[in-house]
């Protein structure tokens, strides 16, 4: 028997940090949706390097990138 995951993309972990009046609906549905997960995530390096240049373009501190980073490590299954 498979073991079912899911691979969530950078995009969802942005939207799910960033609420902006431009992005409000995407941050509700992202947080909605990372929070419902039963199945084991699964993300890729790159997908954690995406995520860290995005924070660096919103002009975040580096400490919460690197805490936000290592959430996001702890909570999946890192895949190079």
């Amino acid at each position: 028997m498979s073991v079912k995951r899911v691979f969530v993309d950078t995009n969802l972990f942005v939207y799910a940090k960033f609420q902006t009046p431009q992005t409000l609906i995407q941050h509700q549905r992202a947080v909605q949706f990372l929070e419902t997960l039963s199945d084991p995530v699964v993300v890729s390096v790159q997908v954690l390097n995406e995520f860290a240049s995005a924070l660096l373009k919103h002009k975040i501190d580096d400490t919460l990138i690197q805490e936000a980073v290592k959430t996001i490590a702890a909570g999946s299954t890192v895949i190079p």
